[in-house]
């Protein structure tokens, strides 16, 4: 474990001495009013605890593939555009979900088909989540953003297990059975304290 926490500092040092005179505001970012799809790698590390037995489990990030979608809210009622980042382990079978909007933002680990999800995007879309901070560095290339948990931060699978319940429940209003459905299905895991994540953006 504590080889682990240190390839987190090293990961973390390198880009601020190398980019730190580089970090930018959103205002500023390169990606701030362009629209489309563009690619880029992940690095990183995210530590899990899983709830139902307590055990934790690494997830590694080595200069795996990434997304960004940018997409225009032609409306822009809170912002000019929904922003949709998403990264894949060093393996290939776990998939990270970075969202953002205004101030709101959603963060979502789909481990073993499950949807482990946080989210503050609804509503006005004036919160961000509690724990989560994020940074912005660049170079003549890439874009960074640098998603570092400072908290341990929670997750639930509660939006997967309610469509699955409509699906299979169309019309069913049993406050009852609804309750005994998510009591039976609902799981849950955190992402602890000192995981952080890398996304390279190309311009």
């Amino acid at each position: 474990m504590k080889k682990v926490k240190n390839k987190k500092r090293l990961i973390l040092l390198f880009f601020y001495l190398h980019y730190a005179t580089s970090m930018l505001s959103y205002e500023k970012s390169f990606f701030k009013d362009k629209s489309g799809t563009f690619f880029g790698t992940i690095n990183g590390i995210l530590e899990l605890e899983r709830n139902n037995d307590k055990s934790n489990l690494i997830l590694d990030f080595q200069g795996s593939k990434s997304t960004l979608k940018i997409v225009e809210d032609k409306e822009k009622m809170y912002d000019t555009h929904y922003k949709y980042y998403t990264g894949l382990t060093t393996s290939g079978n776990t998939k990270i979900k970075y969202n953002s909007y205004a101030n709101a933002n959603e963060f979502v680990v789909v481990l073993n088909g499950i949807n482990y999800a946080i989210s503050k995007m609804d509503g006005a879309h004036r919160e961000k989540i509690k724990g989560i901070e994020i940074s912005l560095l660049q170079d003549k290339t890439n874009e960074y953003m640098i998603v570092s948990f400072i908290i341990d931060v929670e997750l639930n699978n509660i939006q997967q297990v309610l469509s699955e319940y409509y699906k299979k429940n169309p019309g069913n209003n049993d406050p009852e059975m609804y309750k005994l459905f998510i009591k039976e299905n609902k799981q849950s895991i955190k992402v602890k304290k000192g995981s952080v994540l890398i996304f390279a953006i190309k311009k």
